[in-house]
């Protein structure tokens, strides 16, 4: 059922009712949510793995650790006006203000889906420009995988990477603490620049973060089958977030807020390559360099990404304490062991401890699964009267919990300024969770696949192990 029509509004939220659940079915799902809550808590809710990164924005002081690190510019950073600009928009405004028409822009090598950020900005004071202002020079952008820009400006080395850098046959690529040195390593041969890179990653700050998670399925049709379930959670949390498409094949979550410095994402990276390749040079370089076997590997991939670009997101996602103003290190981020996508499909409405709090009501109250049975007490007849009614008012108002509040507002006369709907909308919640537990099974058995796919990664320590041996072996 389509009822949006903005360009990038997600058509997938599916709330028409399945057939109902058997008991058994429920009793199942609880009890595979208190095997995961118990999982995580073993390892006190921190991971066992390294955090993957698709995209770091990082930086150094040029000034005042340029010696120590031994930096040494080389010919592939060349002088420019607007170092920041990514290096196609410094190519774009230089054939424009040249007026050469006949030079043929490529758009094709444009970094594709780059996020364009709100990010902070932190004041220059008492910079030098000891280092002049360049940037990557444009012919050799064109060439690199993984390279949105690198650049100095006011004596700050910034380097703005993807996971892409560290793609290889049979590996998508990604970023971590793992690979760090490796990274800088490649990206130094690639740029003909050089510094210690051991001295760097002591010093280095970091601006933006993409914490990426890869999700094996079995196959391209469970990818889709799991994204879409998740759209059915999207209405819950709609009240204070934008549910949007996401290189239009998957699901983006965004705070209404302005101060919020993070949003939530969740694709098929075999359809976000798929799509690409028909529009950028760059994308089918790509598929030649993970070749067939990454290509089967992308098919049955749902990555997840939570992309933080202001530096309270960065510390309070990351847990890293505050110690000098204006300041995130790399190294922090790199080493940090919190379960940020956890945290994003909570975000997301996909929160463990609410489906087992609810799914524990249903078998309360098991007369729900007999047909036979009538309704034992006014309140179960209020619950699901109510829950079945909100999900009708959703799905007839754009699947948006704030027009459900006007809708309400307007058909029975409530002032929606006297705050009433504020100390209700944890019960509306409720009753959508509730919904969704009873009438969309099919849709909590797939985000329970989903999360269950996650604690493995985050905390099974016998299957990283395992991982880790055969890593090891190849």
């Amino acid at each position: 059922m389509q009822l949006k029509t903005r360009e990038d509004a997600t058509n997938d939220f599916d709330f028409r009712p399945e057939k109902k659940p058997a008991l058994s079915t429920v009793k199942r799902q609880a009890k595979q949510l208190c095997s995961l809550i118990a999982t995580a808590a073993l390892s006190e809710n921190k991971i066992i793995t390294n955090l993957s990164f698709d995209r770091l924005k990082i930086w150094i002081d040029l000034d005042k650790y340029g010696k120590k690190i031994k930096f040494k510019k080389g010919i592939n950073l060349v002088k420019s006006d607007h170092p920041s600009l990514p290096p196609y928009k410094q190519h774009r405004q230089s054939l424009e203000l040249r007026e050469d028409k006949g030079c043929g822009y490529d758009y094709d090598v444009e970094e594709e889906y780059m996020e364009e950020y709100d990010e902070e900005v932190v004041e220059d004071i008492g910079h030098k420009n000891t280092y002049p202002n360049c940037s990557i020079d444009y012919e050799i952008f064109k060439k690199i995988l993984g390279i949105n820009n690198v650049y100095i400006q006011n004596d700050k080395l910034v380097i703005d990477i993807t996971g892409k850098i560290m793609a290889d046959y049979g590996i998508l690529g990604l970023i971590s603490i793992d690979n760090i040195k490796e990274c800088l390593e490649k990206l130094q041969k690639l740029l003909l620049f050089s510094f210690d890179i051991d001295k760097f990653l002591k010093h280095a700050g970091c601006y933006i973060a993409d914490v990426t998670l890869d999700i094996m399925c079995k196959n391209s049709k469970q990818v889709s089958k799991i994204l879409t379930a998740m759209s059915s959670f999207s209405p819950i949390i709609s009240d204070r977030c934008v549910c949007k498409k996401f290189k239009r094949h998957g699901l983006q979550i965004k705070n209404k807020s302005d101060q919020t410095g993070n949003t939530g994402a969740a694709y098929s990276k075999g359809e976000e390559i798929s799509n690409s390749i028909k529009k950028y040079d760059k994308s089918v370089r790509y598929t030649e360099t993970i070749g067939d076997k990454g290509e089967i590997i992308a098919k049955m991939t749902l990555r997840l990404e939570c992309h933080i670009y202001k530096m309270a997101d960065l510390r309070k996602l990351l847990n890293i304490p505050t110690k000098e103003k204006g300041f995130v290190p790399l190294m922090a981020v790199l080493k940090s062991k919190e379960p940020v996508i956890l945290k994003m499909l909570k975000k997301m409405g996909i929160n463990e401890y609410k489906l087992k709090e609810l799914l524990t009501w249903f078998i309360l109250h098991d007369k729900f699964f007999n047909d036979d049975e009538q309704f034992t007490t006014k309140n179960e007849f209020q619950e699901i009267v109510m829950a079945e009614w909100l999900a009708k008012l959703v799905v007839e108002n754009n699947y948006e919990l704030d027009k459900v509040k006007s809708h309400i507002g307007i058909e029975y006369g409530f002032d929606l300024n006297d705050g009433y709907f504020e100390t209700i909308m944890p019960r509306l919640k409720d009753s959508l969770y509730k919904y969704l537990c009873f009438r969309k099974p099919h849709s909590v058995t797939c985000v329970l696949i989903l999360l269950e796919l996650i604690h493995d990664e985050y905390f099974n320590t016998e299957l990283q192990l395992l991982k880790k041996k055969v890593l090891d072996t190849t």
